[in-house]
């Protein structure tokens, strides 16, 4: 459980101090690496296997998160 909160806490101040289309560097969130890039209102998140995979570099999971999307997201993640 506070593993879960850690990570929350990450990715909401990840996202929520990106400029406009910037990237941040990889990072990792509950063990496995992740890059955020912000582009206008568009947040996408790409996660990516762990550092020991075949491929590392290949995206398993994008998620392009606009306003409507970020605030469901945010809710979710503050109910916990």
């Amino acid at each position: 459980m506070w593993r879960l909160a850690c990570a929350r806490t990450e990715l909401l101040r990840t996202i929520n101090n990106k400029d406009n289309g910037e990237m941040m560097k990889r990072d990792e969130l509950g063990g496995f690496p992740y890059e955020v890039e912000k582009i206008g209102d568009l947040i996408i998140i790409r996660f990516y296997p762990r550092p020991r995979a075949k491929y590392p570099d290949q995206s398993v999971l994008t998620l392009k998160i606009d306003r409507k999307s970020k605030e469901k997201l945010l809710r979710i993640l503050t109910a916990l």
